[in-house]
């Protein structure tokens, strides 16, 4: 997982021109949807209350490679590795994902605030949408879908 700034995201050469100009232009004021940056990565901006960590599910996609960057808010993200991860719901092909139980080894974690990205990549499992110290907050986020493989 590559965890960092919005000002150091061109650095990364996995995003396009059109994402950049996509997360560069957003604010607090952009509505919640899907937004189309090409024909191929979208965008989904969401606005919900962060959950305690035991309601939240680790997932991984195959698929596509997320990223996820908050706008509002702050919510802490963990990640793993999917080795050796005990699957809980198998790979789900319509919508990209696979969920896993809790694993014995502690995961790492990262603080999202705004404007900070997380590119969460395959072969990692995340659970995102957690709030910190038990405290929920609004959080308004958007997470970028970029396809693993040109076709």
């Amino acid at each position: 997982m590559i965890y960092d700034d919005l000002s150091n995201l061109s650095k990364y050469n996995i995003v396009s021109d059109k994402v950049l100009e996509f997360l560069y232009g957003t604010n607090v004021e952009i509505l919640q949807g899907c937004y189309d940056i090409d024909n191929r990565v979208t965008a989904n901006v969401s606005v919900y209350y962060t959950k305690n960590p035991q309601d939240c599910t680790l997932e991984s996609h195959e698929k596509y490679i997320d990223l996820q960057m908050i706008i509002k808010g702050e919510e802490q993200l963990d990640f793993i590795d999917v080795d050796d991860l005990d699957i809980k719901n198998v790979y789900d092909e319509q919508r990209d994902i696979t969920f896993y139980d809790d694993p014995q080894t502690p995961l790492n974690s990262v603080m999202l605030t705004p404007y900070k990205f997380a590119l969460i990549f395959p072969y990692e499992a995340h659970k995102p949408q957690m709030n910190y110290n038990g405290v929920s907050k609004e959080v308004r986020k958007v997470v970028v879908k970029i396809p693993v493989k040109i076709s």
